[in-house]
């Protein structure tokens, strides 16, 4: 990770905490790293990814979310 910073969706850590209870360190860890930002989605963000997964066919919320994260990168 050096040199760069990872924005970390809170809702890929509740997801991951759903499926391995036992990650909490391991997710604590991640989420205190300093170049590891974590973040909610605006609502019109959610909306765009909502919209990714029903045309896709899809639902990977980490996958969405980076995929909206790249096509509006600013």
């Amino acid at each position: 990770m050096h040199g760069l910073t990872y924005f970390l969706p809170s809702q890929a850590l509740a997801e991951v905490r759903l499926l391995w209870p036992d990650s909490e360190s391991l997710l604590e860890d991640l989420a205190s790293h300093p170049h590891v930002i974590v973040g909610e989605l605006e609502p019109a963000d959610a909306s765009a990814v909502a919209r990714r997964f029903d045309a896709g066919e899809t639902f990977d919320v980490l996958a969405g979310w980076v995929s909206h994260a790249c096509r509006t990168r600013r």
